[in-house]
């Protein structure tokens, strides 16, 4: 009834075709939506949040992931300032395991924002996962960086300890280091910051800020005892 007042109210408008795609699309006609999205767009081609719409009924769509991804790359390469759609680009392109397509719309996306910790984090990760330890292990100390000191026992920041970026950069740096201590690329670099003293030292760091910070029972905001109990067996194994 609202749909069909506002249709008569303001039969041209656009917005108003665009809210009638999206209650198609909560319907699931998603054919519907998409055809309507697609008229549309004949008329207003530059149009950012119809062209969206239209990505998204394609990927809802079974096996529309990858439609999806081919035209949200044309996307941005029409926006490429964009950086929500980079960031939805790099999770299409995580779905189908193409790490080195995903860690490209990353990097794009970090030229746009290079000081986002979530956004330097998520890049990390597809790095570790495609086994670049060293430039994950480096990105990981930065984003801790970033951090500016709110993992520490004395910061007043307390939340920051048990959310947000800085505890998954902590894990991160943790499991990168183990591997590069038991792995042959620190004899092949000739990066100081990954020379085995070094890196052993912030493992230790790393371990102790997960116990005595994150992980520590008479944090503010404490985690359930299994929780503790998980993470001293994996961080300390020879002592649980």
């Amino acid at each position: 009834l609202c749909l069909s007042r506002l249709q008569a109210r303001f039969a041209d408008s656009s917005r108003v075709a665009i809210l009638k795609g999206v209650i198609e699309e909560s319907y699931g006609h998603l054919n519907e939506a998409q055809k309507l999205y697609e008229d549309l767009l004949t008329k207003e081609p530059s149009n950012v949040f119809l062209l969206k719409r239209r990505i998204a009924c394609i990927k809802t769509k079974p096996e529309g992931i990858p439609r999806a991804t081919e035209a949200l790359a044309e996307f941005v390469d029409i926006f490429p300032t964009d950086q929500e759609s980079w960031l939805e680009l790099a999770s299409l392109y995580l779905h189908q395991n193409k790490y080195s397509q995903a860690a490209f719309a990353l990097e794009e996306l970090l030229l746009l924002a290079p000081q986002n910790a979530f956004y330097l984090l998520k890049y990390a990760e597809v790095l570790y996962t495609m086994g670049e330890l060293v430039k994950a292990y480096k990105l990981y100390l930065r984003i801790l960086e970033l951090g500016n000191g709110n993992l520490s026992p004395t910061s007043t920041r307390v939340i920051d300890r048990v959310q947000g970026p800085w505890v998954r950069a902590l894990w991160g740096l943790k499991m990168c280091a183990s591997k590069l201590l038991s792995s042959k690329a620190m004899t092949t670099s000739d990066d100081s910051s990954i020379k085995a003293e070094r890196v052993e030292e912030l493992d230790t760091l790393a371990t102790k800020l997960l116990l005595e910070s994150v992980y520590a029972p008479d944090a503010q905001y404490p985690t359930p005892e299994s929780v503790r109990s998980a993470t001293r067996s994996v961080l300390t194994p020879s002592s649980s």
